[in-house]
């Protein structure tokens, strides 16, 4: 039987913003292009309802009947910390303004590569010591970080929030504030670990495909290389991540493939109530003692 979880999401199953979906376009259509005729079926793209950011992982495993967040788990030397749906609606509910979460800035970052892992000091903070990036985050600059995939595995489309519209060369970091925020109600950054403690999420990741094995390390490398050009040649785009684009989803299957979500509770419904989260979660419980 599939595992039951919960997580949090922008833009699953809703309809995508102009500039996003432009956006996406023009990546499917790089991705395409540097795939080789009899390479077409090593990449399936993410159907429009299907593709999704992950604002929070909000999965749980269940510990003698209790509820414990998987990420505080697994990259917490085994750490089993309760979750507390009505402390998470309240932090949630403290990052709101005007309707909006975040506003995140995609594309137009120019070429530039991480080396500061050689340098251990310089991984720390934002600042990325060894190229001209506007920030480093999870070892990767920006433009690294716009577009990258694996093979077998995900491929990313990546952007940051920015402070608003008007000033999108101002990155506050909000987003990995968001998640820090998260932790107090019990619920861990999946890419906060013990193994890799300097690394501080903040991206907004948008997974918008999958790649099947096969591809070499070079091909995909291309592949990467072409689309992050793209991306850097274009003028940034910037979106709102409004209340009414965020959903917590109850899943079968990380992929979000609409006919693995069993239940969804908009983020405005759970701002009023946070029992109705808790509903998905007693599935999740009840799908355990079977």
């Amino acid at each position: 039987m599939p595992e039951l979880n919960v997580t949090m999401v922008a833009f699953h199953g809703t309809e995508k913003p102009s500039d996003l979906q432009t956006a996406l376009d023009e990546v499917f259509q790089e991705i395409d292009h540097n795939l080789q005729p009899d390479q077409l079926h090593a990449f399936t793209p993410y159907s429009h309802r299907q593709i999704h950011a992950t604002l929070v992982g909000m999965e749980v495993d269940v510990v003698n009947g209790r509820l414990v967040n998987r990420w505080f788990n697994r990259n917490r030397a085994g750490q089993e910390r309760q979750i507390d749906t009505k402390r998470l609606r309240e932090i949630v509910a403290s990052f709101i303004h005007n309707n909006c979460l975040f506003t995140v800035r995609l594309g137009g970052f120019p070429e530039a590569y991480c080396q500061c892992q050689s340098w251990p000091q310089a991984q720390e903070g934002w600042e990325c010591v060894s190229s001209p990036a506007e920030f480093h985050s999870c070892d990767r600059t920006t433009y690294e970080g716009s577009y990258y995939a694996f093979s077998p595995g995900p491929a990313m489309l990546t952007g940051w929030p920015i402070s608003e519209f008007q000033h999108a060369q101002v990155f506050p970091h909000s987003l990995y504030e968001f998640r820090k925020a998260a932790e107090e109600a019990g619920f861990l950054d999946k890419y906060h670990s013990d193994d890799k403690p300097h690394w501080r999420d903040d991206d907004f990741f948008i997974r918008i495909g999958t790649f099947a094995s096969g591809l070499s390390p070079n091909q995909l490398g291309s592949i990467e290389d072409s689309v992050r050009r793209r991306l850097a040649g274009n003028r940034p785009v910037t979106i709102d991540v409004n209340v009414g684009d965020v959903s917590i989803v109850l899943y079968e299957s990380p992929s979000l493939d609409e006919e693995y979500v069993r239940a969804r509770v908009p983020l405005a419904e759970f701002l009023k109530d946070h029992t109705s989260v808790d509903e998905l979660y007693g599935q999740v419980v009840q799908r355990c003692s079977l």
